[in-house]
């Protein structure tokens, strides 16, 4: 299952997008986002390849990058593991409609 921050469509450029999938106790974490914020984050899953299809198409244009997500990888594996974290990342609504953004 995944949890989608954002409908899949971006106007952000294809160089500008990045992906990490990171393995923890509870299964892989995919996070897919650009220099706007979050695009995606997966629920754990049971494996690495998974986690990458839970991401969607746009992870075929991104460039994988463990540095750029370094912050919420660190605050994500901290959350896995029963310890209370905030989440105050930027969220790249740049493809969504007013509704989304509003809901």
């Amino acid at each position: 299952m995944k949890v989608k921050l954002h409908d899949g469509k971006t106007d952000a450029t294809e160089s500008s997008l990045r992906y990490a999938v990171l393995d923890t106790a509870k299964g892989w974490l995919g996070i897919l986002g650009s220099e706007k914020g979050l695009l995606a984050v997966t629920l754990p899953q049971p494996s690495k390849e998974v986690a990458l299809e839970q991401l969607g198409e746009n992870i075929k244009k991104a460039t994988p990058e463990d540095g750029f997500f370094s912050d919420i990888v660190s605050r994500l594996r901290e959350y896995i593991s029963g310890r209370r974290v905030s989440f105050n990342d930027a969220i790249d609504t740049s493809a969504d409609t007013y509704f989304q953004i509003q809901v």
